[in-house]
């Protein structure tokens, strides 16, 4: 917001009119947001162009924008601006909770562990967190080969959201669909709390799990959606005999595929606090 100020009103006697003198103080009120896509090999082209539609929002609202896609997203150029930053959008490989020897919270020129994100890292802006398709993120994985069951999506879910509560994050929206990363944006730009543009994006046939307290933050609340079991889906199977994944037809099962957490009155009015 642009503030004007009145320095001056003189009333020169010959004249007889006044002369308004006008000060235009800097905008500091520009919000910000740090956009990273990692590297998923053939898919990265597609997330990039996804990311871009996040990209234009941000862009068409003011808000300033900082990209780092595939090769260019390096943890020493993000990490100083994402501790400033009022949104962080990242989209890319996740990995198990803590697995030894895959650490990656945010997979891109490195692993970023949960741990050095607590020991090394923390937000000063409050920022709202969204994680778009990335493993574990939200519950589901593409590495599920069968309903992972609601504790176990509960587990993944609490562990990635937490985490960024725990450095400073106001908010975390997790999705593994496509579009909804923008839908969800234009809510919460419309002034819609947490989890009203939560429910408002809900895939139709998808059910809400769970929406409790936080275990942690009482203050804050978690939630978890899930998709029904129908029909068949393409699942990409390890194969043993030639070393490679081979996409094969199976009968679909529970995904766990959307979740927030955060206090669910969180507004974009807090954000820009």
């Amino acid at each position: 917001m642009i503030k004007l100020h009145l320095i001056s009103l003189l009333f020169p006697l010959i004249f007889g009119q006044a002369t308004v003198v006008i000060c235009q103080e800097r905008d500091t009120t520009q919000l910000t947001a740090v956009l990273v896509v990692g590297h998923v090999e053939n898919k990265t082209t597609g997330y990039i162009t996804q990311m871009k539609s996040v990209a234009r929002f941000f862009t068409q609202r003011g808000v300033k924008v900082y990209t780092f896609y595939d090769k260019n997203a390096r943890w020493k150029d993000i990490d100083s601006l994402a501790r400033e930053c009022n949104f962080f959008v990242y989209s890319g490989h996740g990995s198990p909770v803590e697995k030894k020897y895959v650490p990656g919270m945010l997979c891109i020129d490195k692993m970023i562990s949960s741990d050095q994100l607590k020991n090394e890292f923390q937000f000063t802006k409050n920022p709202l967190v969204i994680y778009k398709s990335a493993c574990y993120a939200a519950g589901a994985s593409e590495t599920d080969i069968s309903d992972i069951g609601f504790p176990e999506a509960r587990r993944r879910i609490l562990h990635y959201g937490t985490t960024h509560l725990d450095i400073g994050a106001s908010g975390y929206y997790a999705t593994n669909y496509d579009d909804t990363v923008v839908s969800f944006l234009h809510m919460f730009f419309e002034g819609k709390s947490l989890s009203h543009a939560f429910h408002e994006n809900i895939v139709k046939g998808d059910y809400i799990e769970k929406e409790d307290v936080h275990p942690k933050y009482k203050d804050k609340s978690y939630g978890i959606i899930s998709s029904p079991a129908t029909g068949t889906c393409l699942m990409k199977m390890y194969c043993s005999k030639n070393k490679r994944y081979n996409i094969v037809k199976v009968p679909c099962f529970k995904s766990y595929d959307m979740a927030y957490m955060g206090n669910p009155n969180l507004t974009l009015q807090h954000i820009r606090r």
